[in-house]
């Protein structure tokens, strides 16, 4: 497993405005989620299997008890 973080952008509760820091920390936020869900919605129209439920027949599960959903495309 690789380590992750979740990055939020900023909100404006309890100010009038963002700092000129955080619009660009939130520009930056916003692009890589654009890049990301254009990634996701090709990877579905190439892949149909993708684009709806999966069958509980391909789910693979190690011996721990884990679902390994992330390798059953690959």
């Amino acid at each position: 497993m690789h380590p992750a973080s979740l990055v939020l952008p900023a909100f404006t509760k309890g100010k009038t405005q963002l700092s000129s820091h955080e619009v660009e920390q939130t520009q930056e936020i916003a692009n890589v989620r654009i890049h990301l869900e254009r990634v996701i919605g090709s990877g579905q129209n190439r892949y149909s299997i993708l684009k709806g439920s999966w069958p509980v027949e391909l789910l693979q599960y190690n011996k721990c008890g884990e679902c390994k959903i992330d390798q059953s495309a690959c």
